[in-house]
């Protein structure tokens, strides 16, 4: 399965709106989106934890719930997020089958699998 993924469509728009693309940080953050069908999926933005929710819900199929994960990455991860140019304000869908990620995020996604959040 493939999860919508949505790059710089989410902060053009938030730029028309007013908001201050300059305050969203250039930090990754990682937040779990939970469909209506109850499948969950990783999404990733450049953004302080507390704008991400809502930049993601803005990308995210519609009735979607999303939340912050408190989660450490690796070098590894971080380069390859890195890789993907994404700006202040971006967000991007991962999954397993993304050229790159399934070695990199097996962690991550055993992490999540075993955490208590």
């Amino acid at each position: 399965m493939r999860f919508h993924t949505c790059e710089r469509e989410t902060s053009s728009e938030l730029s028309n709106w007013g908001w201050m693309a300059e305050s969203f940080g250039n930090s990754f953050t990682v937040v779990q989106v939970t469909g209506d069908d109850t499948k969950t999926q990783i999404w990733i933005a450049v953004a302080k934890p507390s704008q991400a929710v809502t930049l993601v819900l803005a990308a995210a199929p519609e009735g979607s719930t999303a939340e912050v994960l408190r989660v450490a990455l690796t070098p590894n991860q971080q380069r390859m997020f890195e890789e993907l140019n994404l700006e202040p304000g971006d967000v991007h869908g991962l999954d397993r089958a993304y050229v790159g990620v399934r070695r990199s995020l097996s962690a991550l996604f055993a992490a999540l699998r075993s955490s208590s959040i």
